[in-house]
């Protein structure tokens, strides 16, 4: 995994007049952290699944994005059933 780890870019050039220097550290940070974990994420299913992403009809992509978008649906009111149950708003 560190291979794959090594082989993401991480550096992000992130220039606009609109952004603070903290802002666009910020947004270097968000995607340094994503490219780590969509390389993990996109390694682990290569192991799980197999075969090329790109050879999946555009209705099997559609089926599996539908598939995670109800996932993180799930994942997402379950925290804040968490949360609530906690005494934590959100």
């Amino acid at each position: 995994m560190d291979d794959v780890y090594n082989s993401v870019a991480v550096s992000i050039a992130v220039t606009s007049p609109d952004l603070t220097a903290e802002q666009a550290e910020h947004v270097r940070e968000i995607g340094r952290d994503f490219a780590f974990e969509m390389a993990a994420k996109y390694t682990k299913g290569q192991r799980e699944h197999g075969g090329n992403l790109w050879d999946l009809t555009e209705d099997q992509l559609l089926d599996q994005a539908i598939d995670e978008a109800i996932d993180q649906v799930v994942y997402l009111v379950t925290i804040r059933r968490k949360r609530r149950v906690a005494g934590l708003r959100s």
